[in-house]
């Protein structure tokens, strides 16, 4: 499924403009959407691309993603599930986006039979990486690794891990904001759930998480 820039959609009864196509992965395509009656209220609709809407196992793996994100919300913050709507979700994952590290799922369900659809957060752009030169660089770089391997461990925790291995592909999987000019406080979300394995697969997941980062 492809939507139009300027297009207006309506999923669960909200309301959304398309402002434009982020991108688009293996599985699906993302967009930037504006949610109804506001301006500044931005969120990623993600839909199985176009061009793979007859390969079922392209939704299986966007339904996997919801999944996926609807157990670690809950995991990273107990107060997710009494959020009942997109606009309360919404207003959540705004007040706790300091002290969660998973993209938020705000919606999810079908567009039609067997269409898939996920709305999140809006992520952090893509990870700068940078030169360690200097301790202060070296303390900057341990707290990302520190709060991306406490990511992995949550994931553990709820019989999860991140089932693609190819090198290159779990590390932009990592999004991060620095806050302030000193580059002390950030923001870091992990996406993009939609390859999840077992416990079978947590060694691995671990020692190619480590490596990534």
């Amino acid at each position: 499924m492809k939507f139009q820039n300027g297009e207006t959609l309506t999923l669960n009864n909200v309301c959304y403009h398309i402002k434009e196509r982020l991108g688009r992965g293996a599985v699906a395509d993302a967009y930037l959407a504006q949610l109804d009656g506001t301006d500044d209220a931005h969120v990623v609709i993600k839909v199985v691309r176009d061009d793979e809407a007859d390969d079922p196992s392209k939704a299986e793996a966007l339904q996997c993603e919801a999944d996926t994100l609807v157990t670690l919300n809950q995991a990273e913050d107990p107060e997710w599930s009494a959020q009942a709507t997109v606009w309360a979700r919404f207003r959540r994952a705004q007040q706790t986006t300091l002290r969660r590290q998973v993209i938020a799922l705000l919606d999810a369900g079908e567009i039609a039979p067997g269409q898939p659809y996920v709305v999140q957060e809006v992520a952090p752009p893509a990870f700068e990486r940078f030169d360690v030169q200097t301790l202060a660089n070296e303390a900057q770089m341990l707290k990302i690794a520190q709060a991306a391997l406490d990511v992995v461990a949550l994931a553990h925790h709820q019989g999860l891990s991140l089932k693609d291995f190819e090198p290159g592909t779990k590390g932009d999987r990592f999004r991060l904001q620095w806050l302030d000019a000193e580059q002390q406080t950030f923001s870091l979300k992990v996406i993009d759930w939609n390859i999840t394995g077992g416990p079978e697969l947590m060694v691995q997941d671990l020692f190619l998480s480590l490596i990534h980062i």
